[in-house]
């Protein structure tokens, strides 16, 4: 691995362009884990279960931890969202600039808004601009399998989680009903493990996909038609380092998204429906991965809160008003961002054509 990173880092040198925009990359994917690290901790902390900082260690461990159980499915999805025409380095910087700033802009207004979508979405945004039109320039496919998912994820994490809760409430004591014993307390610790394992793979993925799409684009041009058809393998460098970038972001962890979470949309959780949460986006994020779909790990934990939060009130209890928002976020997240990277690809393009003259 170490030798291949030095060889690929010699070739870029000569394109000073191409590892900025690697290591904007790296940054992004520092945010995401920054942005999403309420998703794996939030519960936990709520419960008291783990405090804060030994709650975000152990989600950072095992979002590294995912590094070596799982493959490059939903990298492979991310990196040919957009045909290979497409794929330059300002298209690449651009989108992930929208990313960036949308995760930020979510983050300070404490929505759980989903970086996934935010890096497709740049992505697709700074190509569009790029074209001129969007005709001819993404997989229309992953497009419209993306935009489906963006519903049916937090709709089947609510379901799961809303039945686990029905089971369980049927199996146990009437006297157990009210729990915050100590197999509730471990099968929370485990479930975060699971989903936090769950979220390095499926987001640390979307960032190798992008860094792969540059690399096959730039250097190793001579390689991407067997990228693109799937025959040639991802650098394990890349792949370490997201996943070390991820972490690393983690352990910055947002606090500020935490509360919305906890608070906004239903107040009542325990240790138990804490740990049917988390099973249920887990089971959401292996699932898509399995089947390489690129889902939003935001939109995973969060449906599965809501479906709790169903079993444990009546519906007219349940903060709606909260939850319409946050959705609406959701749907505007993949136009938003790629908006604010269309911009920022003409700008990128402004500044190069000048100094280019």
């Amino acid at each position: 691995m170490f030798e291949q990173f030095l060889a690929h880092y010699e070739l870029l040198k000569q394109v000073p362009f191409v590892l900025f925009v690697i290591i904007l990359a790296f940054v992004f994917e520092g945010t995401n884990g920054f942005h999403d690290a309420p998703n794996s901790i939030a519960l936990m902390v709520k419960t008291k279960v783990m405090s804060y900082r030994k709650a975000i260690v152990w989600a950072a461990f095992w979002n590294f931890a995912a590094t070596w159980f799982v493959g490059t499915a939903i990298a492979n999805t991310v990196a040919k969202w957009i045909f290979p025409e497409f794929v330059t380095p300002e298209v690449i910087g651009a989108g992930l600039i929208g990313a960036i700033v949308w995760n930020l802009a979510t983050w300070a207004k404490g929505i759980p808004s989903s970086s996934s979508h935010a890096l497709l979405g740049g992505f697709g945004g700074a190509a569009i601009a790029m074209a001129g039109t969007a005709h001819g320039v993404m997989h229309m496919e992953k497009v419209y399998m993306i935009i489906a998912f963006i519903f049916l994820s937090p709709v089947a994490g609510s379901w799961i989680s809303l039945w686990l809760l029905r089971i369980i409430r049927m199996k146990a004591p009437p006297t157990e009903q009210n729990t915050s014993g100590s197999l509730a307390k471990v099968m929370q610790i485990v479930s975060s493990a699971a989903y936090s394992c769950g979220h390095g793979a499926n987001d640390s993925q979307k960032t190798m996909g992008i860094i792969a799409a540059l690399l096959y684009c730039s250097i190793l041009k001579s390689d991407q038609a067997a990228f693109m058809a799937g025959t040639a393998k991802f650098p394990s460098w890349i792949i370490f380092a997201c996943y070390a970038c991820m972490a690393l972001g983690t352990l910055m962890g947002g606090r500020r998204i935490m509360n919305t979470m906890t608070d906004d949309i239903t107040n009542d959780i325990n240790p138990r429906s804490a740990a049917t949460i988390g099973v249920s986006a887990a089971v959401v994020l292996f699932a898509s991965q399995a089947l390489g779909i690129p889902v939003s790990t935001t939109h995973a934990i969060n449906g599965s809160i809501v479906g709790a939060a169903m079993e444990n009130h009546p519906i007219s209890e349940i903060y709606w008003k909260k939850i319409l928002e946050i959705g609406y976020t959701w749907v505007i997240t993949l136009p938003g961002a790629g908006l604010v990277a269309a911009l920022a690809y003409w700008v990128i393009m402004y500044f190069r054509t000048t100094h280019a003259a």
